[in-house]
């Protein structure tokens, strides 16, 4: 069966449309499909960072602790890893976030039990939403064709469209307090939220087959609600605590993923 891969360029464009200043988020982190992170595929660690993930993982006391003095030294050596990263090639910088992520994810790997690892992935791409059918490995397990591939191309242009139709920074100006700011941005992210889960569940109901579905459940499992308020928020005894950045801000550092909240098959959206 042919099989198929969505464009980078597509994913980036519609993490573009989704910022309130129109392009990608600033900093030179990994590209991946969240908003403001091109096409990043957010790291399912930074995940670790929140709470209630770390309850529903049934994290230990003594995990807790072994993750924290993990990030620890991590951090100890990320500046000097980052400084060595500014002379190199987008591309070159590129694959040296790549495996400081799989560095990450192998390093919590051993850390986590194997149940907790395939949980925290069905989070991670209950969180990803649509862009999830973009990842490789997802279009591999699913067995995505190139028909299909070509009509999630389309609702992927279509979602762009509509979130760049919603505009970018707050009207207003300088007139406006930061409470105005505050509360057009936040109107915004719910309007950009429901175009997601929209698009997530045409996704699954009109292009993806009966077996497809059955198989998309699994990959993302139970469904758990992260917010984007989740995921600026670092939970006690994460490994991101006292960290950098998230991955979507400046670099990899180790504060929380950068991207939204997002359901199951046919709720999606971030």
């Amino acid at each position: 069966m042919a099989m198929v891969v969505l464009t980078a360029a597509a994913l980036a464009a519609t993490a573009e449309a989704q910022q309130p200043g129109g392009r990608g988020g600033r900093g030179q982190g990994p590209r991946g499909g969240g908003p403001g992170m091109g096409s990043m595929r957010i790291n399912a660690v930074d995940l670790l960072n929140i709470e209630k993930v770390q309850q529903e993982l049934k994290v230990t006391e003594q995990q807790k602790q072994q993750l924290e003095e993990q990030a620890q030294q991590r951090r100890e050596g990320m500046r000097e890893r980052f400084a060595q990263m500014r002379d190199l090639s987008d591309e070159q910088r590129q694959e040296a976030f790549e495996k400081l992520r799989k560095e990450r994810e192998d390093a919590v790997a051993k850390i986590l039990s194997a149940k907790q690892v395939a949980r925290l992935e069905q989070l991670r791409r209950q969180v990803m939403g649509f862009r999830a059918l973009g990842e490789q490995d997802v279009i591999e397990k699913l067995g995505i064709t190139e028909d299909q591939g070509a009509k999630l191309s389309a609702l992927n242009t279509e979602l762009r469209e509509k979130m760049q139709a919603l505009g970018g920074r707050p009207e207003g100006g300088q007139e406006m307090t930061r409470e105005q700011r505050m509360a057009q941005m936040e109107e915004r992210r719910k309007k950009v939220s429901e175009l997601q889960k929209e698009t997530m569940k045409k996704a699954v109901e009109t292009v993806l087959t009966s077996d497809q579905k059955a198989k998309w459940q699994e990959l993302v499992g139970e469904e758990f609600e992260i917010s984007m308020q989740d995921l600026m928020r670092r939970g006690p005894g994460g490994p991101g605590a006292a960290g950098g950045r998230g991955a979507g801000g400046r670099g990899a550092g180790e504060r929380g993923a950068g991207g939204r909240g997002a359901r199951g098959p046919g709720g999606g959206g971030q």
